[in-house]
């Protein structure tokens, strides 16, 4: 059974430890306390168990976003595995010099309701045919969905946490889904869904070609043996559903990366 996770977050330590323990943000946003520092520094170690992933930068509002870019790139290129999944940058520093098609958006590091200043990365997938990672927590960003859906259209869009609100209620998770069910650019991940129920339901209404798993690491957990057992939990409630679980993964792997797919 190969092993897959489709999102992971990777950063430096103590850079993120600093930023973590200080910042003036740490009681405003829930993220600074949904990661203890030191779990951080088992990202090799989880890493070691994993076929291959999606890489995310490890990132706060404090965060320089060229650097963490470029720390991920070099992670992954030291342990020969792993797919750089860059955060967005606004146009000004955008180069459109990538070989992968496949960008984050973060509503710490980016307003949604400015997405023209980021109108550069969008075309680049566009053109592209690729993915774009996105949280969809509230209303506003499930417009904010559609709006890039009408005018990126052959770009495809990856929400995490099945779209869910902060406390994963099972009304705002259905609302999310059945917005979604009928366009097939969009796909949803696993990561943080606690309640097997949602993702029954999410596989119910949108099929299992559409959905993967993804452990949001190092995010609410104490280390790596905590992710995999949760995982294998998932599993077994699953009974190992492979396009979840593999093939959706190796899929959208094989098709970011441009150079591979127009020599083809």
């Amino acid at each position: 059974m190969k092993n897959y996770d489709s999102h992971i977050h990777i950063g430096d330590y103590i850079k993120n430890k600093e930023i973590i323990e200080n910042s003036e943000y740490r009681f405003q946003y829930r993220l600074y306390g949904a990661i203890k520092p030191e779990v951080i520094e088992t990202q090799k170690e989880y890493v070691s168990t994993l076929d291959d992933f999606f890489a995310l930068p490890l990132f706060f509002k404090e965060t320089n976003i060229r650097e963490c870019n470029e720390y991920l790139k070099q992670f992954c290129e030291e342990n020969h595995k792993g797919i750089p999944v860059y955060l967005l940058d606004d146009n000004k520093n955008f180069t459109g010099n990538h070989d992968i098609a496949i960008f984050k958006e973060h509503f710490l590091m980016n307003d949604y309701l400015k997405w023209e200043e980021r109108s550069l990365s969008y075309e680049f997938l566009n053109d592209n045919e690729g993915y774009l990672l996105i949280h969809c927590a509230d209303p506003i960003r499930k417009e904010y969905i559609n709006e890039l859906i009408r005018n990126f259209p052959k770009m495809n869009i990856i929400i995490a946490h099945l779209g869910r609100d902060t406390y994963e209620k099972p009304e705002f998770i259905a609302d999310i889904i059945n917005t979604f069910k009928n366009k097939e650019n969009v796909y949803f991940d696993l990561s943080t869904i606690h309640n097997f129920n949602n993702i029954i339901e999410a596989i119910k209404f949108v099929g299992d070609r559409r959905i993967l798993y993804g452990s949001d690491f190092p995010f609410e957990y104490n280390g790596y043996e905590e992710v995999i057992s949760q995982k294998e939990k998932l599993l077994e409630a699953l009974s190992y559903n492979e396009n979840i679980f593999q093939n959706n993964f190796k899929s959208i792997k094989n098709h970011v990366y441009i150079k591979n797919r127009k020599t083809n």
